[in-house]
């Protein structure tokens, strides 16, 4: 192929070896498709600091880039930014590597990707499916749109169906689709996807459920419902136009908040404590408290992410009392403990690590999802069942013991 000397080969064949040793790349068909398409070839510019620089955003010729250019872009943990604001990446190979494992795709497979981004994973699809004609992407930057044709068109792809077009909507035209991979982030399952979808075809996107936690989703049409599981974790850029969400819905901000804000300034009751999670010997320390965070997103309604803006502190986690006579705070990155007011919100976290430890301290991937598309509020739970309502859908979460 144009613009792979024998260099470029031996980056893209250390990435996939990388991938396969780490366990995320498992398929024969998917990592053909990474050692048959360059990701170079979709990098037209480089963004501030990618080399370490402060220079602004930089063009670049993707059939000239020197080396220490090539090292990066062939890194798989590396995701890149495309453009500035209204922000568009190409996210890390290893990312697309575990969803594209995730959706199990086959040959001949009708497949809508909702972001298209620099068109790489989309190229990627393309290869595993064997049929241009039957994959779709949307993007609803006309730019980015039109900058991912030509970059398909450099591997010989100037027939995909790249469609410029608000992504919530899906893409009526080529219905119904085998897969639907989304490569933004969602706050809930736009119905016009779940319509769309065929029966036993599987979605999988990151969806925002809390601060610290976007677990990527793999959900299957079955019957009037989406059921699945969690795939891993991951960081996207949030869904844009009429199906975008507000990060920060879940975060209190003291700028805004004046009552959480008069509170955080008297005196903690309690400062520097712990968070008192018995950790497994070799055992992630990170990786358990967002287990942990995860579950209490899940199951306490006054659970939030809090921003104090005056002493430009961050909490990824926060319990308060709706009389805000109690909160309770897990400050990063110290994951430091304050308790403001009295300490009834610091016994409530306790009460809920207890609750945690007795189920077992479920990992994310643990849960099973099942979602009701347009369904009535839940408000009970059953066992060990945490319903929340999301935008327009009612999500579930069951545990796998």
């Amino acid at each position: 192929m144009t613009g792979v000397t024998k260099e470029i080969l031996q980056h893209m064949t250390n990435m996939v070896q990388d991938l396969k040793q780490r366990g995320i790349l498992k398929s024969p068909n998917i990592k053909r498709a990474f050692l048959s398409i360059p990701r170079h070839l979709f990098i037209n510019r480089l963004p501030p600091l990618f080399l370490g620089n402060r220079t602004g955003w930089t063009p670049i010729d993707p059939f000239n880039m020197p080396s220490k250019c090539l090292e990066k872009i062939y890194c798989a943990d590396i995701g890149i930014q495309l453009k500035p604001p209204p922000p568009a990446s190409s996210s890390a190979p290893a990312i697309m590597a575990l969803m594209l494992e995730a959706a199990d795709l086959t040959a001949g497979l009708r497949v809508l990707e909702i972001g298209t981004g620099s068109g790489y994973n989309t190229s990627l699809i393309m290869h595993i499916i064997g049929d241009q004609n039957l994959v779709y992407t949307v993007e609803n930057q006309r730019s980015i749109m039109q900058e991912a044709r030509e970059n398909l068109q450099r591997v010989s792809l100037q027939d995909a169906n790249v469609i410029y077009a608000d992504g919530g909507y899906g893409y009526k035209a080529g219905a119904p689709y085998d897969r639907i991979i989304a490569t933004a982030s969602i706050y809930d399952i736009p119905v016009s996807w779940y319509e769309q979808l065929a029966e036993g075809g599987s979605i999988i996107a990151p969806v925002w459920m809390s601060p610290g936690w976007m677990p990527i989703v793999r959900l299957v049409k079955n019957q009037g419902k989406l059921t699945g599981s969690i795939v891993d974790g991951a960081s996207f850029m949030a869904m844009q136009g009429d199906f975008g969400y507000d990060e920060f819905r879940h975060i209190i901000d003291t700028s805004v908040d004046k009552k959480i804000k008069d509170l955080l300034e008297t005196s903690p009751v309690k400062k520097n404590i712990q968070l008192p999670i018995h950790i497994e010997q070799g055992y992630n320390e990170f990786a358990h408290f967002m287990d942990f965070n995860a579950f209490v997103h899940m199951v306490y309604p006054n659970a939030r992410g809090l921003r104090y803006i005056a002493k430009r502190k961050i909490a990824w986690l926060s319990l308060w009392d709706e009389d805000l006579y109690s909160l309770c705070a897990l400050w990063v990155p110290d994951w430091k403990i304050e308790v403001y007011g009295n300490d009834k919100m610091y016994y409530q976290l306790l009460k809920l690590i207890d609750q945690w430890e007795k189920l077992g301290f479920p990992e994310v991937s643990k849960y099973n999802i099942s979602v009701s598309i347009q369904t009535e509020y839940l408000k009970k739970k059953k066992g060990n069942i945490f319903a929340q309502f999301r935008s327009w859908n009612m999500w579930e979460f069951s545990l796998t013991i």
